[in-house]
């Protein structure tokens, strides 16, 4: 008895053969005039014996159902194997993850405890910078400052409510519109608006 899969492999091949054996002909009969001739009646005994094959595969094919089975049930068993492998490796590099963020963590903490502390001491002795290239140090440890807008979003955007307001009641219900403040276009403004304010940050510098 034929195996499924060359059971499978004949009859797309048979199927092939139809197809391009079905076309030639239809093109005959287009080119003659749908005349029936030696040629053409040929070509449609052998296009029937085709027919006649596929049919039988196809029977052949629904006579193996325990083949059938065992393949899909092998291919179930190897996708649970794949998944659970799938699912382990997962795991793993979410704990990998985890324990590499752990030391990142810790890393940070130690940068941020060593920076307050000597801008702490800089700060206390009102120095605002130490090392550099006239010393005998090899780094500058210095503040670097900034400047920032603080913004209450309420208290800006509340003279533009009312407007806001009208302007959402003039559009369909499907049209999303965000309210909110540009910080960096605030930050240009001549005047700050009640509510923004503009603040100076301090960081400490390694350089």
């Amino acid at each position: 008895m034929e195996t499924i899969y060359n059971l499978e492999q004949k009859f797309a091949a048979i199927s092939e053969s139809y197809d391009e054996l079905e076309a030639a002909l239809v093109e005959k009969y287009e080119d003659n005039g749908g005349e029936v001739t030696e040629e053409t009646e040929s070509m449609q005994a052998e296009l029937d014996a085709l027919a006649q094959l596929k049919q039988q595969i196809t029977k052949d094919i629904i006579a193996a159902p325990d083949e059938y089975a065992a393949i899909v049930k092998n291919a179930e068993a190897q996708k649970k194997i794949l998944e659970a492998e799938l699912k382990a490796l997962k795991e793993e590099q979410l704990k990998a993850q985890a324990r590499i963020q752990a030391k990142i963590n810790r890393k940070v903490s130690k940068i941020d405890f060593f920076k307050d502390s000597i801008a702490e001491a800089m700060r206390a002795n009102g120095v605002e910078k130490i090392g550099g290239a006239k010393t005998d140090n090899r780094f500058s440890i210095y503040f670097s400052k900034s400047t920032a807008v603080d913004v209450d979003a309420e208290a800006v955007l509340a003279p533009y409510q009312p407007r806001f307001a009208a302007f959402l009641k003039s559009l369909p219900a499907w049209v999303k519109v965000s309210f909110d403040v540009n910080k960096t276009e605030l930050k240009k403004a001549e005047e700050l608006p009640a509510g923004a304010s503009l603040v100076t940050n301090q960081s400490l510098q390694i350089r």
